[in-house]
């Protein structure tokens, strides 16, 4: 409407915070085009060049795979809308499974070297608390989100992220231990 009423000399610009808030969800979705990808292909590098492990590539693939899916599964049972948002929690929940994942290989190599029976159990009792506090941690600055009164997709955010850093922990000292032992 206000396009039909403007001279040919005149424009119109649409400002303020739904304008602010659909212009960053719109920039975010084009990164993400970018930003998956690039953490695939650091994940792999990391696993093939740093630790030089196939096993390292596949137990980070498959925790940060099953991290993704058991917290977008959550949502889907929940019945919580599925936004654009579910986009950006996606590589941050990512980012944190591969971390856990990388530490808890890590640690299971270096035991392993030292031929420490049972390595996987030795590198998780090791590594349990200062992983348990880091996720606390990280779970909770996400879950300040919740207190911001600025969008409910912020806060929503928070919530899912702090669900994906703990389902990753879960699942580090769990399935990646399992997998881990099995493999030694």
């Amino acid at each position: 409407v206000l396009a039909q009423n403007l001279q040919p000399d005149e424009s119109a610009f649409v400002v303020g915070m739904p304008q602010i808030r659909a212009t960053s969800w719109q920039v975010g979705r084009q990164d993400l085009q970018y930003i998956l990808p690039l953490l695939v292909v650091v994940t792999i590098a990391v696993a093939l060049l740093v630790f030089r492990s196939y096993t390292a590539l596949a137990l980070s693939l498959l925790l940060t795979s099953l991290t993704t899916a058991i917290c977008l599964g959550l949502q889907l049972l929940l019945g919580v809308e599925i936004s654009a948002l579910v986009a950006l929690i996606v590589p941050v929940v990512w980012a944190i499974a591969t971390l856990d994942a990388f530490h808890l290989y890590s640690r299971t190599a270096s035991k392993e070297k030292k031929c420490i029976a049972n390595p996987a159990a030795a590198a998780c009792k090791e590594l349990l608390v200062p992983c348990l506090l880091t996720t606390v941690t990280t779970a909770g600055c996400f879950f300040t989100l919740t207190m911001l009164d600025t969008s409910p997709l912020i806060v929503s955010f928070g919530i899912w992220t702090a669900v994906g850093t703990g389902v990753a922990f879960i699942l580090t000292f769990t399935l990646g231990r399992l997998l881990l032992s099995r493999s030694n």
